[in-house]
């Protein structure tokens, strides 16, 4: 995936057991990251090049759990790695990639927008919690 799109500096976690730590030990710059929310954004597709099945990134995009927490009146739905936080009959209206710290990556389709948060705090709470900005500043002020 990284050679296509040129992604050619980045960290990946490995556990002491020498496994890489795929939920959470992925280092990229945030244009990197924009680069793989593109992808996404144009269904696999990289400079007219299908890099990833179109299928699967509909699938892996899609809300499989509708409602991680049903309690939740909104509650987000979750895919193949993807956080779904709008969703409506089973299409996402927005997916994301919510990292460790404050690391974000969301895609909202319908206004061929790619959104890259890249705060860093993990140690403590945050004043302001970036996943709450995006809920309710961005996503109301490009969703309508």
């Amino acid at each position: 995936l990284f050679k296509p799109l040129d992604i050619t500096e980045y960290y990946w976690k490995v556990t002491p057991d020498g496994e890489v730590d795929t939920e959470g030990g992925l280092y990229l710059s945030a244009p990197d990251l924009a680069k793989i929310g593109f992808l996404f954004l144009h269904h696999g597709k990289w400079e007219g090049k299908q890099i990833i099945p179109e299928a699967w990134v509909t699938a892996s995009t899609s809300p499989i759990v509708p409602h991680v927490n049903p309690d939740d009146n909104n509650s987000m739905g979750y895919g193949y790695q993807w956080w779904v936080p709008r969703h409506d009959k089973g299409k996402s209206k927005i997916f994301a990639g919510l990292g460790f710290g404050g690391q974000f990556l969301m895609v909202v389709p319908s206004q061929d927008l790619i959104l890259i948060i890249n705060g860093w705090n993990h140690h403590e709470k945050p004043e302001k919690s970036s996943f709450r900005i995006l809920e309710e500043r961005i996503i109301p002020g490009i969703i309508k």
